[in-house]
């Protein structure tokens, strides 16, 4: 989290009963550095201010990582913990989304506010440019307008 950026190394994956860390990712692009907005940045510290608390409270039960989404004792959250505790969040805002609509809201979001389509295929991971456009491409602003201002509204109002 150097300098307002996040680095995506490594890839959290379950077959239902292991969670397994790859070091290997599913491409080369997914090895990717992606800048934070300040508004995300003041989260993050914040965020691992509460996990060097929650670090001491533990003590020697802590369980010590790198990992950003972790559980007050350390631990990491398995990708369908944080599946769940989406579509939880999402319910609550009447926007029903999973993890990765939100990936997929992100990069329309993107596209509302002007970033072309290499910006996008670099934050999002993509090796190739045709998939950014296979899966992006149809969206122009007019497209994203509503879902945007619908999802801004909803966040406003948590």
């Amino acid at each position: 989290m150097d300098r307002r950026m996040v680095h995506i190394s490594k890839t959290k994956v379950s077959d239902g009963k292991t969670v397994y860390v790859k070091d290997k990712n599913k491409t080369k692009r997914s090895y990717r550095t992606i800048r934070m907005s300040e508004e995300a940045y003041r989260f993050f510290v914040e965020l691992r201010r509460k996990q060097a608390e929650d670090k001491i409270r533990y003590g020697s039960t802590y369980h010590d990582n790198d990992f950003v989404c972790k559980l007050p004792n350390g631990a990491g959250m398995t990708p369908n913990y944080m599946s769940h505790k989406v579509s939880e969040l999402s319910k609550e805002t009447g926007i029903e989304i999973g993890l990765h609509g939100l990936r997929h809201t992100a990069a329309s979001i993107m596209i509302a506010q002007g970033a072309n389509m290499k910006q996008i295929q670099a934050t999002m991971g993509h090796e190739q440019i045709s998939t950014t456009f296979d899966t992006y491409g149809q969206l122009d602003f007019e497209d994203t307008i509503a879902p945007v201002e619908a999802l801004s509204a909803a966040l406003s109002d948590g």
